[in-house]
């Protein structure tokens, strides 16, 4: 039986198995097209619009689907007038297939497997067409898309509202660390003018170990850049005890650090909020505040003062990239007093804690929906 494991209850019929090209009409590439800054319609490329041109060349409902590049196999419905570049192909159903249905089916199918190449992934149209595919009629299609598009509503949703918090909190944190943004204490007062001193004068600064671990099947975890850019510290590798007691004599993570990358990944950040047992490489810096707010300072570390400092302070001809202790101690901080600081951490923080939540959210709704992909779909 050639069915999916869910199912809608009134459908009991096969699905029928065909090779993707006995289901189109056409997939071809887009044309080379010049963009306008006036122009009125939509161009398309491999991640999405790019601009707008002023004639359109195609007109109607597609699928695109990249076909050269870092995105090659990703895909998208697109409708109305339009233009689309040539490292895209355009993809056009016969009559009676639901385009969403089929949108779907093809990110179940993972076209980005079909790619060859190592410099420049590629996936052809030729490719696409000896796909084999397998589908029910076009009732239980529309059936089906109706029910993943409400799904996809529900992700769109989150993704726009993951963007404008990121969008706030980008814009606001800008504000108040230019001072356009004042905070007052709790009489309604002006706090006191902000200093400016060296990272070195308000914290002390360490490198992980110079050594290559050897690593173990269990033991204490051992953190690296990955783990900041990634923000995913429960999937580690992991050194003995004994090592991990050896280089806690020299320095030792503590909850209320702050991890920063400075080889390769340079001035990504994490506050440390939980009961930490762990060591962690060269890559990193670890940053124990002396008399200045652990979380303020981590806010301001991710303000585009700081980066800016840090950027301008790292050696980009070596390979990785790097900034030296040295150089991350002779950046310049702002800092307000105590009372104040509090307030833009804690203001800053409640963001951040919006911006977590939603993203949380969001990434439930895509599994949910990778995990109906995989049992509506064959």
């Amino acid at each position: 039986m050639v069915a999916p494991g869910l199912r809608f209850k009134q459908f009991k019929n096969q699905w029928a198995s065909n090779k993707l090209e006995a289901l189109v009409d056409s997939i071809q590439s887009g044309k080379s097209k010049d963009r306008a800054e006036d122009g009125k319609f939509p161009l398309f490329g491999s991640t999405g619009a790019i601009g707008m041109t002023n004639a359109p060349e195609y007109s109607g409902i597609a699928i695109l689907i990249a076909r050269v590049g870092a995105n090659a196999g990703s895909k998208y419905l697109v409708d109305g007038n339009y233009s689309v570049t040539d490292n895209t192909l355009i993809l056009r159903l016969k009559g009676g297939n639901d385009y969403d249905f089929f949108s779907n089916l093809l990110e179940y199918r993972k076209l980005n497997k079909l790619t060859f190449g190592s410099g420049q992934p590629l996936v052809t149209g030729g490719l696409l067409k000896q796909l084999e595919i397998k589908s029910p009629d076009p009732i239980e299609q529309t059936k089906i898309a109706n029910f993943l598009t409400a799904i996809d509503a529900k992700i769109s949703q989150l993704t726009k509202k993951y963007e404008l918090l990121t969008s706030y909190k980008k814009g606001v944190t800008q504000k108040i660390f230019s001072q356009e943004l004042r905070f007052k204490d709790d009489d309604g007062r002006e706090f006191a003018e902000w200093k400016c001193e060296k990272l070195s004068k308000l914290a002390k600064i360490y490198d992980g170990t110079h050594m290559t671990p050897d690593y173990k099947e269990l033991g204490i975890p051992f953190y690296s850049v990955e783990h900041l850019t990634s923000d995913n510290f429960q999937d580690t590798k992991y050194i003995s005890e004994d090592v991990f007691k050896k280089e806690n004599e020299r320095v030792r993570l503590e909850r209320g650090d702050i991890l920063m990358t400075r080889i390769g990944d340079i001035g990504t950040s994490k506050y440390i909020d939980w009961e930490v047992n762990a060591s962690f490489y060269v890559s990193l810096a670890l940053i124990k505040s002396k008399n200045i707010s652990t979380k303020y300072l981590t806010h301001f570390i991710r303000s585009y003062f700081f980066q800016k400092e840090l950027y301008e302070r790292t050696i980009h001809v070596a390979f990785p990239k790097k900034i030296n202790l040295g150089e991350i101690g002779e950046c310049q901080v702002l800092t307000p007093v105590e009372e104040e600081q509090t307030k833009i951490a804690n203001f800053l923080t409640a963001i951040d804690d919006k911006i977590t939540n939603v993203k949380s959210q969001l990434e439930a709704a895509k599994e949910y929906k990778q995990g109906l992909l995989q049992q509506m779909f064959v």
